[in-house]
């Protein structure tokens, strides 16, 4: 993904007036260390010194190591004026290019209270501010009852195909879900069959994080012949991460290789989860014409059985 710095982001979402206004807004990651094993330190930049590129002022603490040797920490140090305004312009925002760079800076600067302000959004009105929460809400776990609670909600009752995606996006397996893996699992088994094809696969690619061995390959197997290629390309994938290997999956798979219909993406990701399986003499040489049609001639050949 293409980098940008904070003044990139900032002015071109038009958030330069906190810049102009001299706002800051420290940021950190690590707990605090105790008193017998840190001293804290402060930013050691001047005003002079001070540019734009780093308006966002360095803090640290310094951890001392067995060794006496210092070992700089993040420190974390919000200024919510500043953060309360991004939050601001995001909700206000006129286009798409503008909440999508400031969704990347939120993202890049998690906190309790961006979780809490995505939460936030997922309650709104407007679909697109729904999907940008449960956006940025992929960032965090799940411990917060509160997420969990509206996660299960929108699942299960949210309409908006946009939204629903991003909901489901948002259900990477988690131990703090544990509780509600049963209904989640029962639900994504339900959306892959949405008329929807992007919930589909989503579901699809989800559900394997939920669901193992038989089970999962009965939701795998009819979306091997699914009428989107996009399904047909998240069923391959999904058994390349997984450890389902039966007679049926690799038929479907050869039918997809031998299918000149098919396209050379899809037939050229399931010549890779073959490579999985035996092959005979006449599927070795259903395979190398496969190759040849979309152009990896030269690669070995399967092992015969």
């Amino acid at each position: 993904m293409k980098n940008y710095n904070l003044t990139q982001l900032l002015c071109s979402s038009g958030l330069c007036f906190l810049i102009g206004a001299g706002i800051s807004w420290f940021i950190v990651s690590a707990p605090p260390p105790t008193p017998e094993t840190a001293i804290e330190t402060t930013a050691m930049d001047s005003p002079k010194q001070q540019t734009p590129e780093n308006k966002f002022h360095k803090s640290e603490q310094v951890t001392i190591t067995h060794d006496g040797a210092p070992t700089p920490t993040p420190a974390k140090i919000i200024d919510p004026t500043a953060q309360q305004d991004v939050f601001l312009r995001f909700e206000r925002a006129n286009s798409k290019e503008e909440r999508e760079q400031i969704k990347i800076l939120l993202l890049s600067h998690p906190s309790p209270e961006v979780q809490a302000f995505a939460l936030r959004l997922t309650k709104s009105s407007s679909p697109e501010q729904r999907a940008d929460g449960y956006a940025l809400l992929q960032s965090y776990g799940f411990s917060d009852p509160d997420v969990r609670t509206q996660l299960q909600q929108a699942l299960n009752m949210e309409r908006d195909p946009q939204v629903l995606r991003a909901v489901i996006q948002t259900l990477h397996y988690d131990p703090a879900l544990t509780n509600e893996s049963q209904g989640i699992v029962s639900r994504l088994g339900q959306l892959i069959q949405n008329p929807d094809p992007a919930i589909r696969s989503s579901s699809l690619v989800q559900l394997s994080q939920w669901q193992k061995g038989a089970e999962l390959e009965t939701a795998v197997y009819p979306a091997l012949n699914d009428a989107s290629v996009d399904v047909r390309q998240a069923a391959i994938s999904t058994l390349l991460s997984s450890d389902i290997r039966s007679d049926r999956i690799k038929n479907s798979l050869m039918q997809i290789v031998n299918n000149n219909h098919e396209t050379p993406t899809t037939r050229d990701i399931a010549l890779n989860a073959l490579g999985d399986y035996t092959l005979s003499p006449q599927e070795i040489n259903t395979v190398m014409q496969a190759k040849t049609a979309i152009g990896h001639p030269h690669e070995s050949r399967r092992t015969v059985d």
